[in-house]
Order: C-alpha cells, then sequence, then structure tokens
C-alpha cells in the first residue's frame, strides 16, 4: 500500500485533524457556484473511474459516470460500495492543474454524505482504476464537513500549480448505503502541458541535428 493510501486509510479511522500533520487541508475559494469554462473532466476523451460502486437497489443510481456528465444532483452523483474506496478522472491530455471543484449536490436538496478524503494526481497516460498507488502523489486532504454550505459545491484553487496531470482522484473515502461519501461532480481545470507528442520531438531533433551540421560545414 502506497504512503499516500496509508495516510487514506489513517484518515478514516481518526479523522481530518491528525491527517493536517501530513497533508494541507485544501481550503476552496469558492463554496456553490457552477461549471467554469474548459473544465477538462467533461472534455472529449475524459472518463470516470472509481473503486467500484452501489449496486443495490434504488441506490444504483450513483454511478461512476456521473462524477463528469455534466449534470448536478442527487441522482447524478456517484457513491461507492466498500471502505475505502476512490473515484477520479482520468484526463484527455496532460496539463497544469491550476483548480478543481467537487460537491455532494449543488442543488442543495439533500445535505447528507458529504465528502472527505485525500486529492491525489498522477502524470501515468490513461489511468484508471487500476493504477497503482504507488502512481499516485497526495496534494492535500479535503473535508467538507468544515466547509460553508457542506454539501454544495467547492471550488479549490492551487497556490502552486502542479505539472504533467492526467487523472485525479478522491481516495480513502467511506462507502456503503448507510453513510457512503457522495460526489456530485468532479471538475478539473488547468492548462494543457507543453510536452511534444513523439513525432514531433523527432522532427525536432532532426532540425536541430540539421542545423548543426550545416553550421559546422560553414565553419
Amino acid at each position: 500500500m502506497s504512503f499516500s493510501r496509508c495516510i487514506a486509510c489513517f484518515f478514516l479511522l481518526v479523522g481530518p485533524t491528525a491527517v493536517q500533520a501530513k497533508l494541507p487541508l485544501l481550503t476552496p475559494a469558492v463554496n456553490g457556484g457552477t461549471f467554469l469554462p474548459d473544465n477538462f473532466a467533461t472534455q472529449p476523451g475524459a472518463t470516470a473511474f472509481a473503486f467500484d460502486e452501489l449496486a443495490n437497489g434504488s441506490f444504483a443510481i450513483h454511478q461512476t459516470e456521473n462524477l463528469n456528465d455534466g449534470i448536478y444532483g442527487n441522482s447524478n452523483s456517484w457513491i461507492g460500495e466498500q471502505t475505502p474506496t476512490f473515484a477520479g478522472i482520468s484526463l484527455a491530455q496532460s496539463i497544469t492543474l491550476t483548480g478543481f471543484a467537487f460537491g455532494r449536490d449543488n442543488l442543495g436538496f439533500l445535505l447528507d454524505r458529504v465528502t472527505a478524503g485525500v486529492v491525489e494526481v498522477t502524470s501515468e497516460v490513461s489511468p484508471n482504476a487500476g493504477t497503482a498507488d504507488n502512481l499516485w502523489t497526495a496534494i492535500g486532504f479535503v473535508d467538507g464537513t468544515a466547509y460553508a454550505s457542506p454539501s454544495f459545491r467547492h471550488f479549490f484553487t492551487l497556490d502552486t500549480p502542479v505539472i504533467n496531470v492526467t487523472g485525479i482522484r478522491f481516495s480513502g473515502l467511506i462507502g456503503g448505503i448507510g453513510s457512503g461519501m457522495a460526489i456530485d461532480e468532479i471538475e478539473v481545470y488547468g492548462t494543457p502541458s507543453n510536452i511534444p507528442e513523439p513525432m514531433t520531438t523527432a522532427v525536432l531533433a532532426g532540425m536541430a541535428a540539421l542545423g548543426l551540421a550545416t553550421w559546422r560545414r560553414r565553419k
């Protein structure tokens, strides 16, 4: 088990106060609000993933794809089955992460199941539920119970943007029908990373070699 998942499990057992010594408590810049332009979580190719999801009767509406379906509300939220569990978004491209958002029910109808857990990022290609724990890096933890309007959307900006992010997940969440945490929508914001594609890199290298050869002939 990775360090970040150990912290996540510790979080479940003793609560955010003890974990705060290990990871920073992230404070939202906005409570409430709505989607911003250029939400990478809903761009073509971005996919939601989770460790598991509820599959019991009427609770089965809380599916993984609801994490980034672009619709607020309890009927479009996700709840995990087991504890600990996790949920996240695999991005269609690498970005410099500058902010993110999540909520429980941004419409304000349901105020239960407030989310608290560790926020992790990765630079692995096409991350998913099977991406190894040691390939995720914890950047802080969130505690919805500590924020104004706990069930509503919380938008966070990062003081230090994180480069080369291909995925984000909330880890160490409580699952289950009785008290499982619900995530209404995960939003991801930033700027595309300027990483050349392999073919582009090869072309640039070739051009550099040609330029060097031409310079040497002139000398």
